[in-house]
């Protein structure tokens, strides 16, 4: 996507304006498309793209993908059948709602769904995977009317928003689910006393996931996505699903790449049940790291995330700032001294902000192109 359209989106701050956003559905939306509706802390990501692969794959539908945030360019963030959205499409779709988003003030989020959606409605897709952007209740991603909905994980993040304690947490995300909400289905790591809590608040037909002990969260993801697929579709072969959820790559979620003659791995673990879950993988695989370098947001008690991270893989951790403007304090990412300095045949680990992992892997990718 060119930077002239980076710019423009940016001038509209805001994350969600699902008030403004709802005013407009009926002029630029309709309900001909099933919708798979994710909401979760840490997790929902990788299951809504196992679910667009599977989907769009197995079953050969027409699928739409919706998540943020981006790695390498906005247009990832809509996808259908693998395909992310062109340039042009982004531009004319702009056009068309240029008038409300100026009327309306819609926030940045806000008018990135209101585009994925309107392009999944243009192109006739059968089914939706549609990622959460924070919440869930009054997320912008909430104009929709899901036939299913999906829980992946629940811990404290973004507690400035969502409250600072699980129910209050708990009791957002589960605003994704309306009347027209078939089946909800839930990861089986969550809590007892909360899924207790869900089974009392929620009417709509409740999956649980089987709770995996000692195998790390990407199996976790694995397994909700599964059951997902098997409930909606009991008739595929588990066994090409496993093949299409195990050939389906996340970036930046436990992603190891080796380059440089080093070993690198990258996961956006921006908060403490993520980096508890990054430390336990890490450990399951018996990887151990020799440099960490790591960026996180001020809100995202990044002390607590290093301290963390120092004590249970390794202290020979640098901390970088990242272009948010809630960015921590710290060094400007340098690739020569951060890792092609590091010793070969060392394990680095990239975590921290998603806009930090981002940006150091597009410094990577960019100097092995030179290379």
């Amino acid at each position: 996507m060119n930077d002239n359209f980076w710019t423009w989106l940016n001038k509209y701050p805001g994350v969600n304006s699902l008030a403004k956003l709802n005013i407009l559905k009926d002029k630029y939306l309709n309900n001909n498309i099933k919708y798979i509706h994710i909401t979760g802390t840490n997790g929902k990501g990788s299951v809504a793209r196992y679910l667009h692969a599977v989907l769009s794959q197995n079953l050969n539908l027409k699928v739409g993908l919706f998540t943020s945030p981006h790695i390498l360019v906005i247009n990832e963030r809509i996808i259908i059948n693998n395909q992310m959205i062109s340039d042009q499409d982004f531009l004319r779709i702009k056009t068309l709602i240029l008038d409300d988003v100026n009327k309306y003030q819609l926030g940045f989020f806000a008018i990135l769904t209101l585009i994925a959606l309107i392009y999944f409605q243009e192109q006739k897709v059968s089914w939706a995977v549609i990622e959460v952007g924070i919440g869930g209740l009054f997320d912008a991603t909430n104009i929709i009317k899901s036939d299913y909905a999906v829980l992946t994980s629940l811990a404290k993040d973004h507690s400035e928003i969502l409250g600072n304690n699980l129910l209050l947490i708990l009791n957002q995300k589960l605003g994704i689910i309306k009347p027209t909400t078939k089946k909800f289905f839930v990861s089986g790591n969550i809590k007892e006393s909360l899924k207790q809590i869900i089974a009392n608040q929620i009417k709509t037909e409740i999956y649980f996931s089987k709770k995996i002990i000692n195998q790390g969260y990407i199996l976790e993801n694995q397994t909700l996505t599964l059951l997902i697929i098997n409930t909606l579709f009991p008739n595929l072969d588990n066994k090409a699903i496993w093949e299409t959820i195990n050939q389906t790559e996340v970036l930046l979620r436990f992603q190891m790449i080796k380059i440089f003659n080093r070993t690198i791995y990258f996961d956006v673990a921006h908060n403490v049940a993520g980096v508890n879950a990054l430390i336990k993988i890490l450990k399951l695989n018996k990887i151990a790291i020799d440099q960490i370098i790591f960026s996180a947001l001020k809100v995202k008690q990044p002390n607590l995330l290093i301290e963390k991270l120092s004590s249970n893989l390794t202290s020979n951790i640098i901390v970088c700032e990242n272009h948010h403007h809630l960015s921590i304090i710290g060094e400007k990412f340098d690739l020569d001294k951060m890792i092609l300095n590091v010793k070969e045949n060392s394990t680095i680990l990239v975590t921290g902000s998603c806009y930090f992992a981002a940006l150091v892997y597009q410094e990577i990718l960019l100097k092995e192109k030179d290379i």
